[in-house]
């Protein structure tokens, strides 16, 4: 397998990882289409490292997200070490994520409030 083709799998890997907030939302974002990752790297001896940006200083789940890029990258032929960095939350914003995901969400508030609206008429 060339870099490439390597490259592209670990991307649809990372890409298959929701983040657990987006679900409680009704929304399930991957954390692709949150725009968490600022960097992944593939060396030559086929060690990955992934940067990510959690979305907030507080988030509990960066241990959830380091656990889960570890174990569906390791399984990758030709990824022979997974290493996860991260920030403090301090950069992420809703800007970063991919039209599709502002899409999805905006979607889902527009139902959400027509909901409402016909709720309080009755």
């Amino acid at each position: 397998m060339n870099d490439r083709e390597l490259r592209e799998r670990v991307m649809v890997q990372l890409d298959r990882i929701v983040d657990p907030c987006s679900v409680a939302t009704n929304v399930p974002l991957s954390i692709v289409e949150m725009g968490m990752l600022t960097a992944t790297q593939i060396g030559p001896d086929g060690a990955v490292t992934v940067d990510l940006r959690i979305t907030s200083p507080m988030c509990h789940q960066l241990p959830y997200f380091q656990m889960e890029i570890e174990q569906c990258l390791k399984t990758l032929p030709g990824v022979s070490s997974v290493t996860v960095t991260h920030d403090h939350g301090q950069n992420w914003k809703p800007e970063d994520m991919t039209h599709e995901a502002r899409s999805k969400l905006s979607l889902r508030r527009n139902l959400v409030s027509m909901l409402l609206a016909e709720s309080s008429r009755k």
